[in-house]
């Protein structure tokens, strides 16, 4: 059992985690004797992870670990480093983020591109971490793969998590879409069409035989033009 002191708080520990909790633990990490026995005054134990993770080196970070499940630890103690499991901030774009001190500068990365590179190897020139379920915080490994960034945008777009700038939505746009089907709809030449919505015939040409403005179309539409 842990020492009573009167004004450390009390701190479960679950039997699926892995802790630190000896004298011998903490010297492990690179501590010294004196500063473990400290550490085991204190109270409080350090987690370092559920029992059942498999955690491989974090590449380029000595001391460093991340998990299977995106988890990351550090394992040896040291000035300015914060033993066991790293805290994760959430990033604007719904990614989770951590961040670690070396020699004074902080280092930010994304969990799930640190958990691929571990665990899937270094990703070919071009690639980028691609979660599986559309879940940007479900960092598993068996939930990443690499693929191309084309790959990954058409990816987003079948889980929802993104939407293609089509139509009005794209901010280059030059017609609209009461514009397109007065197109499509209209008896004029290509050419008055054209000088009508200072496009060009091309533009003209692709939007009449549904080349152009695709979403506007009935699924089981003809071609407008032959």
């Amino acid at each position: 059992p842990w020492p009573a002191r009167s004004r450390t708080p009390v701190f479960a520990m679950h039997a699926n985690r892995v802790y630190l909790t000896t004298v011998a633990d903490f010297v492990s990490t690179g501590m010294s004797k004196a500063g473990a026995e400290r550490r085991v005054r204190k109270g409080v134990p350090v987690d370092m992870g559920p029992t059942d993770a498999v955690w491989k080196p974090l590449l380029d970070y000595s001391g460093y670990e991340v998990s299977s499940c995106g988890l990351l630890r550090c394992c040896l103690s040291g000035r300015g480093k914060h033993l066991g499991i790293l805290p994760a901030t959430d990033h604007h774009d719904g990614y989770i983020r951590h961040g670690i001190g070396v020699r004074g500068v902080r280092h930010t990365f994304f969990a799930h591109v640190a958990v691929a590179t571990a665990f899937l190897g270094p990703p070919a020139k071009g690639m980028m971490v691609n979660h599986i379920d559309g879940n940007k915080k479900n960092n598993n490994v068996a939930n990443l793969e690499w693929v191309s960034a084309a790959e990954n945008i058409r990816h987003a777009w079948r889980t929802g998590l993104s939407t293609p700038n089509r139509g009005e939505s794209n901010g280059s746009h030059r017609l609209s879409s009461e514009s397109v089907k007065d197109i499509r709809q209209s008896a004029y030449s290509s050419f008055l069409l054209s000088v009508k919505y200072k496009v060009s015939r091309v533009t003209i040409n692709k939007i009449r035989r549904g080349a152009a403005w695709t979403h506007l179309l009935s699924p089981h539409a003809a071609p407008l033009i032959h």
